[in-house]
């Protein structure tokens, strides 16, 4: 339940008219959220899409979708840890679903991606295989 509603409040932190004119030039290099949880690249310019790779892929399995919508969108390109060939995070409790979305929530947060309040409409954020995340 948590996760959804993390996942739903990205989507709205997403929609915003504000993201979507924000004119930020890509990072040069990988940005790392959460104490290494997960690493964002960020491409093209317009609203902001955040796609979420499936556990055992790279942020790779997107390129295709990337090269399209970075014509018209700021593409974040998600890479979790310990998936797709990049370090694993020790975690105690062998979580992974709830600490990724709480660091892509810190990472919205961080990059000040807001949704206004008049606007309710979810955005694009989607996450290939997360399927408990999305129910």
């Amino acid at each position: 339940m948590r996760t959804r509603t993390m996942l739903a409040a990205m989507g709205i932190a997403l929609s915003s008219p504000a993201a979507a004119r924000a004119e930020l030039a890509p990072p040069p290099h990988p940005i790392s959220a959460a104490q290494d949880r997960i690493s964002v690249v960020v491409e093209g310019h317009g609203p902001d899409v955040i796609l979420i790779p499936g556990l055992a892929s790279s942020r790779d399995v997107w390129s295709g979708l990337a090269t399209r919508l970075k014509r018209t969108h700021r593409v974040h390109l998600v890479q979790l840890a310990g998936f797709g060939g990049s370090p694993a995070v020790e975690d105690p409790g062998n979580r992974v679903a709830a600490p990724a979305a709480e660091a892509i929530a810190a990472y919205i947060g961080r990059e000040r991606l807001r949704a206004p309040v008049e606007r309710a409409a979810i955005a694009f954020v989607d996450g290939h295989s997360q399927a408990p995340a999305n129910r």
